[in-house]
C-alpha cells in the first residue's frame, strides 16, 4: 500500500507597499548621488560638481546599505524584532541622506554668496534635490513599515 506524503509550505508573504516605496526612495538617493550638486556659471564658463565627487559618496553608501536591508526584509522571512531593526536602519539611512543634502545645499549657498556680487551665478544642482527627496521618501516609508510591523498589520 502506498504511503501518502503531505508537504507543508509556508504561507506566501504579502508584499509590503511601504517597503517597496522605501526601496524606490533609496534608489532615488543613489541616482541623485551621481547627478550635479552645484553649478557655477561665469559667462562663457560653466562648471558643475557631481555629488559622487564629494559627499555623494556617503549618500551612495547610505542608499546601498538601505537597499540591502530593505531587500533582506522584503525577501527573507525574519523574526519581528529583526525585521523592525532592519526597517529602523533604513529609516536612519533616509534621515542621514536628507541631512547631508540639506547641509550641502546650505554650504553651497553660504560659501558662494560673495561670488554673486561678481556676476557669477551659483546654483544648487538637481542631485541635491533628488537625494533630499529620496531620503525623505525612504525615511517616511520605512517609518510607515516600522509602524505596520509594530502594530502587527502585516
Amino acid at each position: 500500500m502506498a504511503r501518502r506524503v503531505t508537504y507543508r509550505t509556508a504561507a506566501p508573504r504579502k508584499l509590503s507597499v511601504a517597503i517597496l516605496i522605501a526601496t524606490l526612495g533609496a534608489l532615488l538617493v543613489a541616482a541623485g548621488s551621481f547627478l550635479p550638486w552645484a553649478t557655477v556659471d561665469a559667462g562663457l564658463l560653466s562648471v558643475s560638481k557631481r555629488g559622487i565627487d564629494g559627499d555623494g559618496a556617503f549618500t551612495l553608501a547610505l542608499a546601498g546599505f538601505a537597499l540591502i536591508v530593505l531587500i533582506i526584509d522584503l525577501c527573507v522571512p525574519l523574526a519581528r524584532s529583526t525585521s523592525s531593526g532592519l526597517r529602523a536602519l533604513a529609516l536612519l539611512c533616509g534621515v542621514l541622506a536628507t541631512v547631508i543634502a540639506i547641509i550641502d545645499a546650505r554650504d553651497i549657498a553660504n560659501r558662494f554668496s560673495a561670488l554673486q556680487d561678481l556676476s557669477v551665478g551659483v546654483s544648487i544642482g538637481s542631485g541635491l534635490y533628488v537625494v533630499a527627496a529620496g531620503g525623505i521618501v525612504t525615511a517616511v516609508a520605512a517609518a510607515c513599515a516600522l509602524a505596520q510591523r509594530a502594530a502587527g498589520v502585516e
